[in-house]
């Protein structure tokens, strides 16, 4: 499992990144991850929404990508989903408690 740095905010939005998200990402602190703006393809890996992998998370943008699903978790209906005609830093997924 790749632990992230011990950061409560990772912005890399805008860096050309490229492929699937790696499943195996692991913080403790994490509370914000923009990786708006790349393009990442595939599906969000469902161990994001794990309260283990990513406990803190509560801020996730994904816009400008091409990632489907939602993490384990969510509710049906909730708070995943978009529309292009929203501002650039509206989250693809919140978790449960912040719905």
């Amino acid at each position: 499992m790749l632990m992230l740095l011990a950061s409560q905010r990772i912005n890399v939005s805008a860096c050309n990144f490229t492929g699937a998200l790696p499943a195996a990402w692991r913080s403790e602190e994490l509370q914000l991850l923009d990786l708006s703006d790349n393009r990442l393809t595939g599906l969000l890996p469902s161990a994001w929404g794990e309260k283990t992998t990513l406990p803190s998370l509560g801020q996730l943008y994904l816009t400008g990508n091409d990632i489907r699903g939602e993490p384990a978790g969510t509710p049906a209906g909730g708070c995943a989903g978009g529309s292009a005609a929203r501002p650039r830093m509206e989250p693809l997924w919140r978790p449960p408690s912040a719905c």
